[in-house]
């Protein structure tokens, strides 16, 4: 049965087309064959086989799932952890990623968010099946990358600046790639001059001889210093930036003042008996709370704790407006 599998196997492995007898057969040896596959796609990530294999290595990557057998999950996981210096590999890891969609799971959600951390590993495959097996992959350099390049340019330019402010802290292959990507994308979306101020800062973040955005600059030596000299040349814009929470001390100090003002106020009016002017203090009161609300209100998570915060105060000040007014004299401060 080895020799027919291996046969079988190697078959399959160069010529894929209308071999439907021969792949019946490999799903009917079960284990026997998981090893001889594995084997097979393995030397293809070492270049080590002949032929156009890039067609049908995938194939056996579909049936190792759906051979379904433990042994057939490992073998895939191996291919899809394994790197090669071969690109085409990459398409025969993504199909590996692809078809472990037949072991979905909770207990391949490790395993699949370890192998999205490996070197040219299919993140957008890994993601799909994380997904389906319960899972999410955390957002990295590689995942924002394969998301904007599956995109059009009109939707991954904006997609691609919302990480703008993060870049610098990538790893400096990743911020080559992301530059590289972002003026490819702008320079079909927008022209060739808004894109090359990102690809100058792609020559500046890794400035290797054959890297894709010297293309841009056909007259400029290949050195670091080149690179350098473009990028001061075609400076970045300065990515917006949100705008800035209001630090918490001034919200809490505009805050207990608008509880704190309210309440004498309050007291005031009510011991001197002046309809007018409580009335006229009270809406300058009310506008006062609104203003610390929405001041309040920006620091996001804080906004409740400060709208409290008021309440505490401003609660003894309603309280005196509808107390009896002798009640109220002998209250007030």
């Amino acid at each position: 049965m080895g020799t027919s599998v291996a046969g079988v196997v190697a078959e399959l492995m160069t010529d894929p087309a209308d071999l439907h007898a021969e792949c019946e057969a490999l799903l009917a040896a079960g284990d026997s064959a998981v090893q001889e596959i594995e084997d097979a796609v393995l030397r293809c990530a070492a270049g080590t086989m002949p032929g156009p294999w890039w067609q049908g290595a995938p194939k056996l990557c579909r049936l190792l799932g759906q051979i379904g057998t433990p042994a057939a999950e490992r073998a895939l996981l191996r291919i899809l952890n394994t790197d090669s210096r071969v690109v085409e590999f990459d398409r025969v890891r993504a199909a590996a990623a692809e078809h472990l969609r037949y072991f979905a799971g909770p207990s391949l959600v490790e395993a699949l968010v370890a192998a999205a951390q490996q070197p040219h590993a299919p993140v957008l495959a890994i993601k799909a099946v994380l997904e389906v097996s319960g899972g999410k992959l955390p957002v990295t350099p590689a995942l924002v990358i394969a998301e904007a390049a599956a995109k059009q340019p009109a939707d991954a330019v904006p997609y691609l600046l919302q990480h703008a402010l993060e870049v610098e802290a990538w790893p400096a292959e990743n911020r080559c790639g992301y530059y590289c990507l972002l003026g490819s994308k702008m320079e079909r979306w927008r022209g060739t001059p808004a894109a090359l101020p990102y690809f100058a800062a792609s020559l500046a973040s890794d400035p290797q001889p054959d890297d894709a955005a010297w293309l841009a600059f056909p007259r400029a030596p290949r050195t670091p210093e080149s690179a350098r000299r473009l990028a001061r040349r075609y400076p970045l814009a300065a990515p917006a930036r949100a705008p800035a929470a209001p630090s918490t001390l001034l919200a809490l100090r505009i805050t207990l003042a608008a509880a704190f003002t309210g309440y004498w106020c309050t007291a005031i009016v009510v011991s001197n008996q002046s309809a007018a002017k409580g009335l006229l203090l009270l809406v300058f009161w009310l506008a006062v709370i609104v203003v610390s609300y929405r001041l309040a209100a920006q620091l996001g998570r804080n906004s409740v704790a400060w709208t409290l915060s008021m309440l505490a105060f401003a609660i003894p000040s309603v309280v005196l407006v509808f107390l009896p007014p002798e009640r109220a004299r002998t209250q007030a401060p």
